[in-house]
């Protein structure tokens, strides 16, 4: 199966959710639509039971009001406390409160008078022409003068709790909304049963796009940060759909592209064009290595004797494959002698270095530098041409000659000079007359 069509049953697959998404937003706009209903019933009969009430008690303050003036003019509190105690049958008034024009308390309902200050704040700051009603905490604060014919006494003022009021919307909100929870219900059980095949299929579908899709993916990552760390050797392969089996194909032959160039540029970076042999700058490296590791170890420097004769005379075509023929001769002829552990090196025109492991005495490395120097003793035919040419030898040993590179560099080249002074074809270690 190809990648776009699975990619198609995942749109399908999203499409779906996104319908049941709907449906789901539905539900919760409707949710909304009935709070939002519920909130303006609640608010419409508030309004008729506010209404109510303060057409009710305002009837009870001017009755209060008028049956209140002969006892305050006469100080009569047994009266006032008879007139009060009428007025507490009515279960919407909390406390009732008489004071005088010079607003102190002469009566009150209740024994305790709770924020007494407020309430006088209020009353000072209230206009007493007319029946007022005022927000006192969580009740109403009714306050109506005491007067007749232009005369006044004092003041009534009554505590009116809207318990009952609340009691009353308390109880509608509830109706309703058992109402609209008995509707979401019924509608979450639907949308349940069909949120749950919608589970079920995106578990499939889930599951196939890990299997199919994302697992070969993440194996291309893999593989590719793996590239990107030079590790060309392993082949990528895959079996997966069309696309993605092309995706790696191309994945691998640009591995093996860069295998190519990266081992064409390392070879170029550490061997010699002329010779195939090691350089300079690989030689470097090798020995510091081998100086890290600290095991014993000589190096054998080789300059070649009458070679410069050759080149100049016979061309450099010729002196290049001399060299060439050097390196190799040399190499067979160590091999032959049962040497290992050895590795030959150009690191300038006619400069050779050997270097030897696993060398027991100083006897030893002599004997293996006898050896080149008796395989260059041998003439060389190079392109139908007859070439004699020798070498000198110089050596150094680690550690007991250098313990770093430059040392033992200067020492074999040291040694190597004193080689040629004895009159070429010889060999010479360093420390040694």
């Amino acid at each position: 199966m190809k990648l776009s069509t699975r990619i198609k049953q995942f749109y399908l697959l999203v499409m779906i959710v996104s319908v049941f998404a709907i449906m789901g937003l539905s539900v919760f706009a409707f949710f909304q639509v009935s709070k939002n209903q519920q909130v303006l019933i609640v608010e419409s009969v508030d309004a008729a039971l506010d209404a109510e009430v303060r057409q009710k008690v305002s009837i009870l303050m001017d009755s209060m009001a008028s049956s209140l003036f002969n006892p305050i003019y006469n100080y009569d509190f047994n009266e006032m406390e008879i007139i009060l105690k009428s007025v507490a049958r009515n279960r919407e008034v909390s406390n009732v409160f008489i004071f005088d024009n010079d607003s102190r308390l002469l009566v009150n309902l209740n024994q305790t008078v709770e924020d007494e200050v407020a309430l006088l704040q209020l009353i000072k700051t209230t206009p007493l022409q007319m029946i007022s009603s005022l927000p006192f905490g969580d009740d109403l604060l009714f306050v109506h003068p005491v007067a007749s014919q232009s005369v006044q006494l004092g003041y009534v003022v009554a505590i009116v709790s809207l318990d009952s009021k609340q009691v009353v919307e308390s109880k509608i909100a509830s109706q309703f909304e058992d109402m609209s929870n008995d509707f979401i219900t019924q509608l979450s059980i639907i949308l349940l049963l069909a949120a749950a095949l919608v589970v079920a299929t995106s578990f499939y579908y889930n599951y196939a796009i890990t299997r199919y899709l994302l697992k070969p993916l993440q194996y291309l990552a893999t593989r590719a940060h793996q590239v990107g760390l030079q590790n060309y050797d392993e082949k990528i392969k895959l079996l997966a759909d069309e696309e993605l089996v092309d995706l790696a194909q191309s994945l691998d032959t640009m591995r093996a592209m860069l295998r190519t160039s990266n081992s064409r540029q390392r070879r170029l970076a550490y061997f010699d064009k002329v010779t195939e042999l090691p350089n300079r700058h690989k030689f470097h490296n090798d020995v510091e290595r081998l100086i890290e590791e600290g095991e014993p170890f000589c190096i054998l420097f080789c300059d070649l004797d009458d070679f410069k004769a050759v080149n100049d005379t016979k061309g450099h075509s010729i002196g290049d494959e001399l060299l060439s023929a050097f390196g190799n001769r040399a190499i067979g002829r160590l091999s032959l002698t049962g040497a290992n552990d050895f590795r030959l090196y150009r690191v300038g025109g006619d400069e050779f270095v050997l270097t030897l492991r696993n060398v027991i005495t100083q006897e030893d490395v002599i004997k293996v530098a006898n050896t080149l120097v008796e395989a260059t003793a041998q003439p060389f035919r190079v392109q139908q041409a007859l070439c004699e040419i020798g070498v000198s030898v110089g050596g150094a040993c680690f550690p007991e000659h250098g313990s770093n590179l430059e040392t033992l560099l200067i020492h074999a080249d040291l040694a190597m000079y004193a080689a040629k002074h004895k009159g070429k074809n010889q060999v010479q270690m360093y420390g040694e007359e």
